[in-house]
């Protein structure tokens, strides 16, 4: 979770809980969940949530952007070293497709279409 602001002595589970009902699942259980990366000043460190259940993460991150659309955070999905490689491998063409009007979003460790196809670039 991106943007959600650093208290004192927060309880980083009951914060995590509460973002996950805003989401819509109620009875999502958390294995556990914490702060992470560097202090930066003015930034806010990431929580870290790990779900017990795969199935209540699939269902988060499908509802999230959605019904977090209002808000000043947001949930992302942890990338590998390899996806992020392969992410990054691409930025520019992405970017160029972007402001052409094509919108990708990257899933599942490839740059995807809308109707989630992966996108083959071309080189």
């Amino acid at each position: 979770m991106v943007g959600v602001k650093l208290t004192e002595h927060e309880d980083c589970s009951a914060i995590a809980t509460k973002i996950i009902s805003e989401v819509g699942l109620q009875d999502c259980k958390l294995e556990r969940a914490h702060r992470d990366g560097k202090r930066i000043p003015g930034r806010d460190q990431h929580l870290l949530v790990k779900l017990t259940f795969h199935q209540d993460k699939v269902a988060v991150m499908k509802k999230a952007r959605q019904a977090l659309a209002d808000k000043d955070y947001y949930i992302i999905d942890d990338l590998t070293a390899e996806d992020l490689r392969e992410k990054r491998k691409w930025r520019t063409q992405v970017q160029a497709l972007f402001d052409a009007g094509t919108r990708l979003r990257f899933i599942a460790g490839r740059w995807r279409e809308r109707d989630g196809k992966p996108y083959v670039f071309g080189g």
